[in-house]
């Protein structure tokens, strides 16, 4: 994969980097991910952070969006709204006219944005790969509606035991959002195959995207290997 690729180049770099300065190694992952938006304003995606700079605040993660840019993150069915929304003005990001830069969005999560403006925006994810090589990240996916996204910044097939490693059980369904036609496909686990439509698909997660798992029994772990 050209990212994993990119990760790993970044890795060797850094290494090198640090045993030339201080003879201090490191065996983390660092690298970046572009993300440039293919909607403008009122469309929506549903992205996810790629990778962790080690605070993963709503600022630190995009500091210099477009104005009025929006960002909706997942609460719950159960909560009032279910989207707890955070608009970009004037250098801060805010939630009801309060400042809410503080918000945390960890790799494995998923969320909505809207780009505000007219023109394609992009943004850099910076920081190091979690799970790192050889370590375990671990998504509890419950019953219900979640908004999730890989742990590894990487686009691959969810059955891919050596990467996303999406393991369900019957029934589950994952909800991409359509970027095209602002609506969900809709991909069901069943009998041993993704189906979108009742035919059998290979399911795809890009990078980076998020989106919705609805677990109709009991929660599992949803556990990845860092490269």
């Amino acid at each position: 994969m050209r990212t994993k690729t990119l990760l790993l180049a970044c890795a060797a770099l850094a290494l090198s980097l640090a045993t030339s300065q201080a003879q201090v190694y490191s065996a983390n992952i660092v690298g970046y991910v572009n993300y440039i938006s293919r909607t403008n304003s009122p469309a929506y995606e549903m992205i996810d952070n790629p990778i962790d700079n080690g605070v993963n605040s709503l600022i630190s993660l995009f500091p210099t969006p477009p104005g009025s840019s929006q960002v909706q993150i997942w609460q719950g069915a159960s909560a009032v709204p279910p989207f707890l929304i955070a608009t970009f003005s004037l250098g801060h990001w805010k939630t009801n006219g309060v400042t809410a830069d503080g918000l945390v969005i960890p790799p494995g999560v998923g969320f909505f944005i809207k780009v505000g403006g007219t023109s394609p925006y992009t943004n850099t994810f910076v920081g190091t790969v979690d799970p790192n090589t050889g370590l375990f990240g671990t998504n509890v996916v419950n019953t219900g509606f979640q908004a999730l996204s890989s742990m590894l910044p990487i686009s691959d097939s969810v059955t891919n035991t050596a990467t996303i490693n999406l393991i369900v059980p019957g029934t589950t369904q994952v909800q991409k959002w359509n970027i095209a036609n602002q609506a969900y496909d809709v991909y069901t686990y069943s009998l041993g195959n993704w189906k979108l439509g009742g035919v059998n698909t290979n399911l795809v997660i890009g990078l980076p995207e998020g989106f919705f798992v609805k677990n109709n029994g009991a929660a599992f772990n949803w556990v990845q290997t860092g490269p």
